[in-house]
């Protein structure tokens, strides 16, 4: 089980996704939450992409700071262009394909 802190009490992120989770320790100066799984991360980036196709990981990365790693985030967007949901160009700009 993996966490993240958040400053705020607010469950939605920079994206405007959802990002509510189980809340496992709050006081008034943070919340920590448990972080979402791959296939709920594979849900926020397809929503991200559906929202500004188009977005580098390095923007994905910015965007989901405090909820999933850099390489949590590349495995997961590998995993969409090896099923052909999301395409690659050679920027390494994410397009969401099909959707």
């Amino acid at each position: 089980m993996l966490f993240f802190m958040v400053e705020a009490t607010s469950s939605e992120g920079r994206s405007g996704f959802n990002l509510a989770r189980k809340v496992v320790y709050e006081d008034r100066d943070i919340v920590i939450l448990e972080t979402p799984d791959d296939r709920e991360l594979e849900e926020i980036i397809l929503f991200m992409l559906r929202e500004r196709n188009g977005m580098s990981i390095k923007e994905i990365k910015s965007e989901l700071a405090g909820v999933a790693s850099e390489d949590r985030i590349r495995r997961v967007v590998y995993r969409l262009a090896r099923s052909n949901r999301v395409l690659i160009d050679k920027m390494q700009r994410l397009y969401l394909l099909g959707d």
